[in-house]
């Protein structure tokens, strides 16, 4: 009883508040226990393909390492050596620190750099790193 519908509250709740309310059938109710059951609200189906488990591209994390240092060399000497996870968010590439941290606090970025800022994600610079972490990423399943 520790895990699925019985541990969770939305069986519970299914046939408590909400049954005085809005009753299911037993069939409904059996599929949505069966999903919760199977932990269908995480992996959300059987193919066990969620993003963050994607794996990465060596010659893309390869060439975005590279690119990295070219790019961020005199802001931050370091961060092409980190751990490819703390640069990259492989379930949203998008928002990956090395795109997140030069990107402008106006445009939705953290403004955290003192050498590269781009002003907007049309800015060719964050172009060039968004195709470098997509690259890295691997395909999208």
């Amino acid at each position: 009883g520790d895990y699925g519908a019985h541990a969770g509250k939305l069986a519970a709740f299914l046939l408590g508040e909400h049954h005085e309310v809005a009753p299911l059938d037993a069939d409904s109710f059996s599929r949505i226990a069966q999903w919760l059951d199977l932990n269908g609200q995480y992996y959300g189906d059987y193919s066990f393909t969620r993003a963050e488990r994607r794996e990465m591209s060596q010659p893309g994390v390869k060439a975005l390492r590279e690119h990295v240092a070219n790019t961020c060399g005199a802001c931050h000497a370091k961060m092409s050596e980190e751990p490819v996870a703390a640069l990259v968010n492989v379930a949203i590439p998008e928002e990956s620190r090395v795109l997140m941290a030069p990107l402008s606090q106006e445009a939705g970025g953290w403004g955290q750099c003192a050498e590269t800022v781009w002003k907007g994600k049309d800015s060719p610079g964050y172009r060039a790193m968004l195709e470098k972490v997509l690259a890295a990423t691997g395909p999208a399943e």
